[in-house]
């Protein structure tokens, strides 16, 4: 679309500068330049070539009035305002596409995550039952110790018992065996 003044503007300088060239080769001004004698010969002539300026009626550069300048100017306006809208039309639309990419991405993660979340449910179950195997083989093996200690007897030597105070003799007790 194109938004500028459709040729209206340079028809309108035309005509402008030529009536201000006649008005001043014219006696304008206090008859400034001379008014070319005074004859006025000028007058026909320039007025023949706004006349023939104003006559030309092709394609865009048609005359208008000020009443048809300002409808152009108006929907070139709305014709903007248009096409600012629809930028933003564009740009919540690719918003929108980015957000539901992001979106899907998001939730295929999270379906990775629940899938990782039962693999490794199985993982930790796997773990339980190992932990819960070998805590009972570490008390049954505590067990053993316990019992294989209450067999044997710590024994001290002498010389721990009192250093300095003489030789101690220790001896077993015999003990009878009562039926």
């Amino acid at each position: 679309m194109e938004y500028a003044s459709k040729a209206t503007g340079g028809t309108a300088l035309g005509l402008g500068i030529a009536g201000t060239a006649g008005w001043l080769l014219n006696g304008g001004l206090g008859n400034l330049f001379g008014g070319l004698g005074g004859n006025g010969a000028v007058v026909p002539a320039v007025a023949g070539l706004a006349a023939g300026m104003a006559s030309q009626k092709c394609g865009d550069d048609a005359n208008v009035s000020r009443y048809e300048l300002n409808q152009t100017q108006t929907i070139a306006q709305k014709d903007m305002e248009i096409a600012y809208w629809r930028g933003q039309d564009e740009t919540n639309r690719k918003i929108t596409d980015a957000y539901t990419k992001l979106e899907n991405r998001i939730l295929g993660l999270a379906g990775e995550v629940r899938a990782n979340k039962e693999e490794q449910n199985g993982i930790n179950l796997q773990q339980a039952v190992y932990n819960g195997t070998n805590t009972a083989a570490v008390g049954c093996i505590q067990g053993q110790i316990a019992q294989l200690q209450s067999l044997t007897k710590l024994i001290v030597p002498n010389s721990s018992c009192c250093p300095g105070w003489g030789e101690v003799t220790v001896k077993p007790a015999t003990t009878t065996a009562s039926a």
